[in-house]
């Protein structure tokens, strides 16, 4: 047996072990801020883009939430007593903001690679239930297309013809190991013909599901013409530029109205430019604007959520601003 000492290899330099160890630091000083604010700690799968964001601000798209709670504010005794749907749940990261100002909010999520996470993290906060079926214009099937890494940019493919065009990511040598699974596709009306106490009392409906929101809308009309719930959507610039896959038209016949995100001091798209814009929000201090915009106004740009309000929810009809 040898005596001499063995000698490992050298795992990282010393400034990257320094930054690693003040990262480390960071987290767990804010993992402690989070811990006091919440109830309960989530469950987040440990590598996927939204733990990150989660693990720093506390939920995904936080400051972004928290704006549209001010914005909200009017409807708090309604929110309070309503209900949310989440469509295109995910792990439960929208969900669970949702659930400390809502009575109730059913999550919609069909990806089985995260449903277990969101029936965990719908367990915890009590108030959350979570139905594994996707939402869509009509009954039927799809598959869905899930990259790793990346778990919120899960897709369902192939249900309607306007969808397959949307090619699966796991095409992308850059998207390894992607997995397909079928998912169950159902009518959010049809749900909630059963359930008609609940469906009065929908207050909010956010969709997250990568394209198919207006198919979602176009099988929700009735709770649309009848509730009249605010609805968020993310949408993708190709979405906007197609009036067949756009929700905007959808919305805009029922009657809603739009607000789009901004930031102030925005100085244009350019590298030089958005690093002066930084600065400037570095010093001024960071803010975002919500601003009232035509169907026809609405930027051809990915959005991370547009706002949609009937005129029936709320009087208020201006820019809002929120520290």
């Amino acid at each position: 047996m040898k005596k001499e000492v063995f000698q490992g290899p050298r795992l990282h330099s010393v400034p990257a072990h320094a930054l690693r160890q003040l990262v480390y630091k960071l987290l767990r000083r804010w993992a402690q801020e989070h811990q006091q604010e919440l109830a309960f700690d989530p469950v987040v799968p440990a590598y996927d883009l939204m733990a990150r964001r989660m693990l720093i601000w506390g939920f995904y798209e936080r400051e972004y939430l928290d704006t549209l709670m001010h914005f909200l504010a009017f409807a708090r005794d309604r929110m309070q007593s309503g209900i949310c749907i989440d469509a295109g749940a995910n792990i439960g990261n929208h969900s669970l903001y949702f659930s400390r100002h809502f009575s109730k909010v059913i999550a919609f999520e069909p990806n089985p690679e995260v449903l277990e996470i969101l029936r965990i993290n719908a367990r915890k906060a009590g108030n959350v239930e979570v139905v594994p079926k996707g939402l869509g214009r009509e009954p039927g099937s799809g598959v869905m297309d899930a990259p790793r890494g990346n778990l919120g940019a899960g897709r369902v493919v192939a249900a309607h013809a306007e969808h397959a065009g949307r090619a699966s990511n796991a095409q992308d040598p850059a998207s390894a190991a992607a997995t397909a699974s079928p998912v169950e596709i159902i009518r959010l009306d049809d749900f909630l013909a059963t359930r008609k106490a609940e469906a009065d009392r929908v207050v909010l409906l956010k969709m997250d599901t990568e394209g198919f929101e207006r198919s979602i809308l176009e099988g929700s009309t009735q709770l649309l013409r009848k509730s009249k719930p605010v609805v968020i959507f993310e949408v993708h610039a190709e979405a906007l530029q197609d009036p067949a896959r756009s929700p905007i038209p959808v919305l805009e016949e029922l009657g809603y109205q739009f607000h789009i995100w901004q930031r102030p001091f925005r100085l244009g798209q350019s590298k030089p430019a958005k690093l002066l814009s930084k600065l400037i929000q570095l010093f001024a201090g960071r803010r975002l604007l919500l601003v009232p915009v035509s169907a026809t106004d609405i930027p051809v740009r990915n959005h991370r959520f547009i706002v949609a309000m009937h005129p029936d929810m709320s009087s208020q009809d201006q820019q809002l601003q929120c520290c």
